[in-house]
């Protein structure tokens, strides 16, 4: 069986980066804010569609959602940001609103129901 990815807050792309060296994994889709990262992702992850988006707009939930149901995505995985959350960050408490961004994560993982999740978090 072959796992097909989305890799959400991806970044340069080193989750899927270390995930698509095993044979049985394939990102399809990555998602971040950041154009540069994206464009990183799009030269570290061959054939994966880097999208530029905020997570938090309804369109760009839409497309993910959209693109990773045709592309057969039955894995998600990402690392929501956790400098809210961090001893090592302003320790923002609720006033910081990356602390809520997991809450997104989990909303795309309900609409795509993948067979597996994967979430790395950093305190």
């Amino acid at each position: 069986m072959q796992f097909r990815i989305l890799d959400l807050f991806c970044g340069a792309g080193g989750f899927s980066c270390g995930l698509d060296k095993n044979e049985n994994f394939k990102t399809v889709l990555g998602l971040d804010f950041d154009q540069n990262a994206i464009n990183t992702f799009n030269k570290n992850i061959q054939g994966a569609v880097g999208i530029c988006g905020d997570i938090t707009k309804e369109s760009v939930k839409e497309e993910i959602i959209k693109k990773a149901k045709e592309n057969k995505v039955n894995m998600i995985v990402g690392g929501p940001p956790c400098q809210g959350f961090s001893l090592k960050g302003k320790q923002m408490g609720m006033d910081d609103p990356r602390n809520f961004l997991f809450m997104e994560y989990y909303n795309i993982v309900k609409e795509i129901m993948p067979e597996v999740v994967c979430v790395m978090i950093f305190l």
